[in-house]
């Protein structure tokens, strides 16, 4: 149902929500609740209301009122008067009306006729008291529910990944078509209708993979202003003692979720919705080629292997170079912002010696983690040289038994690279 455009007051709404709240036996303070609602005072739209409830773990739902009224389950609520008022409501009488709180001893009526809609409440009871009493985090939900809000995206551009993965299949068929029946048969209306088949179905391909990018554009988009909004309310509302010692370094870190949100956001990570597929081209090469899939199945998962080993070492190395970058960015702020300081003190020497110490740091585990990148890159592409070698080689030998033909030789060995693409590009993300 779409939103109404109707015009709340920030602060009536804050103490209808408290209301609320306490009826339901959430203990959090008015002064707290209004302190860290992401919202100026005066009016606001039921939408922006709704974003910001949200963003703390309050999910308001809005009910347009239309020929009955909320029934005993949906109390206590929240109800919207014709002029935009709002006012908790705990029940309803048997006239009708609603009642809210206790005021001088009696209670306050709302009349059933004044109200356009209520508000139903939901409140994520952990999140909410993790944001407005500062009670510790567990995880990073926070950063990740942004995502999982769009998982529709995700999932048409893994759908759109996968028809354009079996759709790569028509290269191998072709081929092998080519070689076996219009090369010997010196057939050029099959070779016609062969490259006219293969050319839609590529177009096809370049249409889905332009859908595919649609989607990461469009979600990137919804995710960015939302990730970035909650990075920047949980830099800001963090605790005191909870933060670095530098602000420098502070900021440093808070940049790295960035880093995160690309790599997500990109479209690299549909190369997991390929890796599926990689069963599919082996058993297609099997009906095709017979034993010869041996050679990727053995080859792939060796290379897996290799790879993940190389993690180990990696993820040790990666892990202080985005420290000591993160130290010597905070240096950096630090020095800039305290200029002055450092020109009054004659001190700024010591910065001078710790920016080359510093330097001196993050250049030495970025040449040791680009070593290791560089030596996972060349042997996954020497490893996916020698599988191909090693197909023609045998391929060749069964041939010349007459166990196989020249086109599901090249057949094969097409497939082969298909199957082995996701796991290089998998490794290349990691790397």
């Amino acid at each position: 149902m779409r939103t109404p455009k109707i015009k709340l007051d920030r602060d009536e709404c804050i103490n209808a929500l408290v209301a609320w709240m306490r009826w339901r036996g959430h203990a959090i303070p008015h002064n707290m609740l209004s302190q860290k609602f992401p919202l100026p005072s005066g009016e606001t739209s039921l939408k922006e209301l709704q974003k910001a409830a949200r963003s703390i773990g309050i999910n308001l739902t809005f009910k347009k009122r239309e020929k009955t009224l909320p029934k005993a389950e949906n109390f206590p609520l929240i109800a919207v008067m014709e002029n935009g008022a709002v006012q908790a409501a705990r029940q309803m009488d048997t006239q009708g009306r609603l009642i809210s709180s206790q005021v001088g001893g009696e209670a306050a009526i709302i009349p059933a006729t004044d109200i356009i809609g209520w508000i139903q409440v939901k409140v994520t009871a952990k999140r909410l008291h993790q944001e407005i009493l500062g009670t510790d985090s567990t995880g990073a939900s926070w950063f990740w529910d942004a995502f999982s809000a769009n998982w529709w995206a995700y999932l048409q551009g893994a759908i759109a990944t996968g028809f354009a993965s079996l759709l790569a299949l028509a290269a191998a068929i072709y081929s092998m078509q080519v070689y076996d029946r219009v090369i010997p048969s010196d057939s050029t209306n099959t070779l016609v209708v062969l490259t006219v088949g293969v050319t839609i179905v590529y177009g096809l391909e370049l249409i889905l993979r332009t859908f595919r990018a649609y989607i990461i554009d469009y979600a990137g988009k919804k995710v960015d202003l939302d990730v970035s909004e909650k990075v920047f309310n949980q830099g800001v509302g963090i605790r005191m003692e909870a933060r670095p010692q530098h602000t420098g370094t502070f900021i440093a870190q808070l940049r790295e979720h960035e880093s995160l949100r690309d790599f997500v956001m990109s479209a690299a990570i549909f190369t997991l919705a390929d890796f599926p597929f990689l069963l599919i081209f082996l058993v297609v090469m099997w009906l095709i080629g017979g034993s010869l899939v041996l050679v990727p199945i053995i080859v792939i998962p060796s290379l897996i292997v290799i790879c993940a080993l190389l993690q180990w070492p990696m993820m040790k190395l990666s892990r202080a170079h985005i420290k000591e970058s993160n130290a010597r960015s905070g240096l950096l702020i630090e020095s800039i912002e305290g200029a002055e300081t450092l020109k009054t003190l004659n001190a700024e020497w010591r910065m001078r010696r710790r920016w080359r110490e510093l330097t001196a740091l993050v250049s030495e585990t970025s040449m040791h983690v680009k070593s290791i990148s560089n030596f996972t890159t060349n042997i996954t592409s020497t490893t996916q040289s020698l599988m191909y070698v090693a197909i023609i080689a045998i391929g060749a030998l069964k041939i010349k038994e007459g166990e196989l033909t020249s086109g599901a030789l090249i057949a094969c060995s097409i497939l082969a690279g298909r199957a082995a693409a996701p796991v290089s590009q998998l490794i290349g993300l990691f790397t």
